[in-house]
């Protein structure tokens, strides 16, 4: 059976099925709904867990000798397989093939990758997991249905706030669900009331601290590099997470590059203006934005973003906070 993330609840009410799999491109999504199928394995005595990694030298027979293996205290077992992406072997598709044709009934399988291909979806395997297990898609979440998404995640904690709250939390998070969550948390964590203003959200993301993203972004705005650079060193000297500090620059210069590209096609500043909700009080500072910017700089910040994504995920070689400087000092010259 294959069903959407957000229904995964509703058929956890039963007895487990004896295959998982777990596919997305959202990693907060894919996560949660992998923890809560542990937690409903837990509940149903499955007690110990064996993690496996999919490497290019995994041999898949561990996966069909831990199988068939025999816990010393009877207990039944969750088997975790980590599967970075959908490019499996022939050795794999035919171990998998094997297992979904007959999973032993002491175990619980639970495969965790990111989304699959149409080809994928074709396989044998696939199919026998889909027809004997329950395949749970984790799908993005994008800009439209952020605001419900919010909405429904603040009720989860007995929370309401201003439709205006809304999108200020979906503006200023870009769509990254992990930035939301965390956002959400320090609301719960610095609120008991149960109704919340736009001024509150507010607070609540720039956390009281000396130094907040949302200045680093007006300062560079601005150009004044000197408080840009000392409020970015204030903000790693309190600990912010620098991925945090990225989604904020990296969004300003996405809506300037749009903007930019506006009045490239002739509509007027302030019509752009309107048309991207630039609040009344920061439209002087995006006004000296698009001054100083054009496409072509905006392009080169935007791959010096990605660069230092990839340096925060550890996907390449660099120092995280001298990328985030560079980028920057590059927005506020």
């Amino acid at each position: 059976m294959k069903i959407a993330a957000n229904r995964l609840n509703t058929t956890l009410t039963k007895s487990p099925a004896p295959i998982y799999l777990v596919a997305g491109n959202e990693d907060l999504l894919v996560a949660e709904a992998s923890q809560t199928i542990r937690d409903f394995a837990l509940k149903n005595n499955f007690t110990e867990r064996q993690v496996l990694h999919v490497t290019p030298k995994f041999e898949w027979q561990t996966l069909l000798a831990n199988a068939n293996s025999f816990s010393l205290f009877g207990d039944k077992t969750l088997l975790e397989l980590r599967i970075p992406n959908d490019k499996i072997n022939e050795a794999g598709k035919k171990t998998l093939l094997e297992y979904a044709e007959n999973p032993p009934k002491n175990k619980l399988l639970l495969i965790i990758t990111k989304k699959l291909s149409g080809p994928t979806q074709n396989t044998k395997w696939y199919k026998t997991i889909e027809k004997s297990g329950i395949v749970v898609q984790a799908w993005p979440i994008n800009y439209q249905q952020l605001p419900e998404w919010i909405t429904q995640r603040l009720h989860q904690q007995g929370i309401t706030a201003e439709p205006s709250a809304i999108r200020f939390l979906a503006e200023n998070t870009e769509g990254n669900l992990l930035a939301v969550k965390q956002a959400i948390e320090k609301i719960v964590l610095l609120y008991d009331k149960k109704q919340l203003s736009l001024q509150e959200v507010v607070a609540a993301i720039s956390d009281n601290s000396r130094y907040d993203i949302f200045s680093l972004v007006d300062a560079a705005l601005g150009g004044d590099t000197k408080r840009t650079t000392r409020i970015l060193n204030g903000l790693k000297e309190e600990g912010v997470e620098p991925i945090l500090i990225l989604w904020g620059l990296a969004r300003e210069i996405r809506n300037l590059s749009i903007m930019t590209f506006q009045l490239h096609l002739g509509e007027s500043l302030r019509e752009v203006l309107y048309k991207n909700h630039v609040w009344e009080k920061r439209q002087p500072l995006v006004r000296l934005g698009l001054k100083r910017h054009n496409q072509k700089s905006l392009l080169k910040m935007l791959q010096l973003a990605a660069k230092i994504d990839r340096l925060i995920k550890g996907a390449a070689p660099g120092n995280v906070w001298d990328g985030l400087l560079s980028l920057s000092i590059k927005l506020s010259k």
